[in-house]
């Protein structure tokens, strides 16, 4: 506020003064005024909700490998549960929160129908709310997956409430597939 107080003053006096015969310097100082303006703005307040943090611990006794990496709004979390399957968990946003679990199943799942994937979808979210009662919420989202199972369609958005989305994917090969289960906030 400060700053732009004084730019303001200055840039007056240089643009409405007779007196200063030098446009060119008039030019570099209302550059370098812009110049710390954009700066002082590069300030802005940090996420309401804050930043992503871990869901999942390396303590929890039903996971076998864990590794979490935030970048500021962002982070990845990698996980391997005592299953054998393993999760890539993404999430990113601020004010409209997205969570993309992508799930490694290992096997030949190519002929599987749409159906087996919305089914695997929630029994991976029934899986996760028993690695932790820190996680109960996630059997919530599975009950939600199933209640809804008929109307959900692979690789399309679908709310499950209002403000809350899913959209359920897969990548299927011979040894290994990819269930893809995104979790979006907002319009």
């Amino acid at each position: 506020m400060f700053v732009v107080f004084v730019v303001t003053i200055h840039i007056n006096h240089l643009t409405s003064s007779t007196s200063n015969p030098n446009p060119p310097m008039r030019l570099f100082f209302l550059t370098c005024c812009f110049t710390v303006l954009l700066f002082s703005c590069d300030n802005q307040p940090a996420c309401s909700l804050g930043d992503p943090v871990a869901i999942f611990k390396p303590e929890m006794e039903k996971v076998k490998q864990h590794h979490f990496k935030l970048n500021t709004q962002n982070s990845q979390e990698s996980v391997v549960f005592e299953n054998g399957i393993s999760l890539e968990l993404f999430q990113t946003g601020c004010e409209q929160i997205k969570q993309e679990f992508q799930f490694q199943i290992k096997g030949d799942f190519q002929a599987m129908p749409p159906e087996f994937w919305i089914e695997a979808s929630a029994s991976q979210f029934q899986y996760m709310s028993k690695v932790s009662e820190s996680l109960m919420s996630f059997q919530l989202w599975g009950q939600s997956i199933m209640e809804n199972a008929a109307k959900i369609k692979l690789g399309e958005r679908f709310a499950l409430g209002p403000g809350f989305y899913i959209k359920i994917d897969k990548v299927s090969a011979k040894e290994q597939s990819i269930l893809n289960i995104e979790l979006s906030q907002g319009a």
